[in-house]
C-alpha cells in the first residue's frame, strides 16, 4: 500500500502482537525501523510511537493497549489511516473506535466470534463517532 500510494509507513509498537507469555516465553528482540529490510525508504524515521505492548500481558490488557493507541493515532494523525496489525490488536482498534465492548460487538456483528488471522474491516468517522462499514 505505501509503494502504491507513496505515503510513509509508521511502525507502531502500541498495534504489535499480543505478547502473552504462551506464544512468547521470553520477551522478542524488538527491531527498530532503521534495522528494517523491507521498503526502508518507505519508512517515517521521524514517527514517534504513541504506544507499546509489554510482554507478558493479558488478552484484555492488549485489547485495550491496542485500543487506546488507536485512539491516541486518529487524535495525532490526519486523513485516511491504514492501520494493519494482528488479531487482537485489530480487535482492540475496532473496540475502542466503535467505543463498544467486546461482548456488545459479537452481538451485533456475530462474524468477529471467529475472526480468522488475516481480514480486513472498513471504519467510516461520522460526527457522532466511528461507524462498521465492512465487517471481517
Amino acid at each position: 500500500m505505501a509503494e502504491v500510494t507513496g505515503l510513509p509507513i509508521k511502525i507502531e509498537p502500541g498495534l504489535s502482537e499480543w505478547l502473552n507469555r504462551k506464544w512468547f516465553p521470553t520477551p522478542p528482540e524488538i527491531v527498530v525501523p532503521g534495522e528494517l529490510r523491507i521498503h526502508p525508504a518507505r519508512i517515517d524515521p521521524s514517527y514517534r510511537s504513541l504506544g507499546a505492548a509489554r510482554h507478558g500481558e493479558s488478552g484484555l490488557e492488549a485489547l485495550r493497549r491496542s485500543g487506546a493507541t488507536t485512539l491516541r493515532l486518529v487524535e495525532e494523525l490526519t486523513g485516511n489511516l491504514l492501520l494493519v496489525g494482528h488479531r487482537a490488536s485489530m480487535l482492540g482498534a475496532t473496540l475502542a473506535l466503535l467505543g463498544i465492548s467486546q461482548a456488545k460487538l459479537l452481538r451485533l456483528h456475530p462474524v468477529f466470534d471467529d475472526i480468522p488471522p488475516a481480514f480486513l474491516v472498513a471504519l467510516d468517522r461520522t460526527r457522532t463517532g466511528w461507524t462498521l462499514r465492512l465487517e471481517p
